[in-house]
């Protein structure tokens, strides 16, 4: 509760992006009303076009507009800091924390929340911010699975599914969580619930590729990193245009690495170019560092484990991070087309609580043991490096959200309103301009110096 405070507070005093805010917002004034949009999702006349397969988002975020009042930004704000509220909570809640060991690893699973740098992109989504919609939809559908089987949750299960997957293509995540909770012996929604979940997902494919022929997206859509630096779509579509499976398997490849080693950055394998031009940014190497050995932890957990698993004798945090593990690759097959952050949002969530089963095992395996003076130095100096490196790494998402609150602020002030916004209405650019421009944006300018040093990268 704490945490997901003082993160909500942060996101009321972090201005909204300039561009494309102004737009979108634009568009609701002229769009239908909420249920239209919701309504002719499937029909020819739907808005913005028939055949956009994100209608759901949008029909749901043209509600919030109609509810603000005129209040946007308020209004937007905190629905993100509810979702915010609601994931840290359903963390907590999946993590159990029935004892003392579950109590230290809670808090550093908290910490290791806010330290993911996929938190950091996702939380600069404007409106109504799908990347923790997403999420947050992902672990509704995990608290169905690991709760006690009723017949209510299967209808649930296809609702959320429904809901997800006609929204953003990442919802697909959901019937991932679905299928590997059920695999691994979570039984909340049963057989038939998850067969029919399935299905919907089988009509989105229909839907998509079939009746609308709308197909994956093009090269030409986004810059994406690969190697040392980022390329634009002229250059993509120069070096893979009739070789896109080689990008597509460096994109999931470097989506998996970022997850677990924090590299690549974007596709950018920043680390190891500082090595090269022996100039090493710190708050790179502490990223990298702490993402080695939580992912070390991981690993050693999984060897320990593995001989159960062969035998299918799991307990309840062996299936949670198996079904963390699955997420994890789920998202870094969706994230194939092209290579951001923010895409990998649900991916860095699962990682946190793939991370905690695994604490908790080395914490259980030590608790009550009889062990030399060198086992105990190494094991406290793991658990130190860990939870001060992952505290770091929280104190950088602050000092992230200063930095780029201020960027955001200054950019309302001085860009002109004539070219303040495609497409945007004049009223809509001078309302927002005053409500962002008396922010109270958060500094970081009294504190130590070093602080400015961390989350470079964003």
């Amino acid at each position: 509760m704490l945490w997901a405070a003082v993160i909500g507070w942060v996101l009321f005093h972090v201005p909204f992006e300039l561009r494309e805010t102004t737009g979108n917002l634009t568009d609701f004034m002229t769009a239908p009303s909420s249920y239209r949009i919701f309504v002719d999702t499937f029909s020819r006349g739907a808005w913005p076009a028939p055949g956009f397969l994100r209608t759901f988002s949008l029909a749901t975020s043209k509600l919030v507009f109609e509810l603000s009042g005129g209040a946007y930004f308020d209004t937007y704000r905190g629905l993100h800091a509810a979702m915010i509220l609601f994931l840290m909570v359903m963390l907590m809640r999946l993590l159990r924390v029935d004892s003392t060991v579950m109590l230290g690893v809670a808090v550093l699973a908290g910490i290791a929340f806010v330290g993911m740098p996929t938190l950091h992109e996702a939380v600069r989504e404007t409106e109504l911010n799908i990347k923790l919609v997403i999420p947050a939809l992902c672990f509704a559908a995990l608290g169905l699975s690991v709760s006690a089987p009723r017949r209510w949750k299967d209808v649930a299960a296809v609702l959320l599914t429904f809901y997800a997957v006609f929204s953003n293509e990442l919802g697909l995540l959901l019937w991932v969580g679905f299928i590997a909770a059920y695999v691994v012996g979570f039984r909340g929604v049963s057989l038939r619930g998850v067969l029919a979940v399935t299905v919907v997902l089988a009509g989105y494919f229909i839907l998509r590729f079939v009746v609308w022929d709308i197909g994956g997206p093009s090269l030409l859509e986004r810059s994406s990193g690969f190697g040392f630096r980022i390329l634009d779509p002229p250059e993509l579509i120069s070096r893979f245009g009739d070789k896109r499976l080689a990008l597509y398997a460096y994109n999931i490849a470097a989506s998996t690495l970022t997850i677990f080693f924090a590299e690549p950055r974007s596709g950018v394998f920043v680390l190891v170019q500082g090595l090269l031009d022996r100039a090493v940014d710190p708050s790179v190497l502490l990223e990298v560092v702490t993402s080695v050995l939580s992912t070390g932890v991981m690993v050693w957990f999984a060897v320990r484990r593995w001989p159960d698993w062969r035998q299918r004798r799991l307990d309840y945090y062996d299936r949670l991070f198996l079904v963390s593990l699955a997420m994890i690759g789920g998202n870094a097959v969706i994230s194939y087309p092209y290579l951001k952050e923010v895409t990998l949002s649900t991916a860095g969530i699962y990682y946190v609580v793939a991370l905690a089963c695994a604490l908790r095992s080395l914490l259980e395996s030590w608790n009550g043991q009889t062990v030399s003076v060198r086992q105990a130095v190494a094991c406290l100096g793991l658990l130190v490096t860990l939870s001060a490196s992952w505290t770091l790494r929280g104190v950088g998402f602050f000092v992230d959200m200063s930095r780029t609150g201020s960027g955001l602020q200054r950019e309302w002030r001085e860009s002109p309103m004539a070219s303040s916004a495609r497409r945007a209405d004049p009223r809509m650019v001078a309302q927002l301009r005053e409500r962002m421009i008396v922010i109270d944006v958060p500094s970081i300018g009294r504190l130590p110096k070093w602080l400015d040093s961390l989350d470079k990268q964003h």
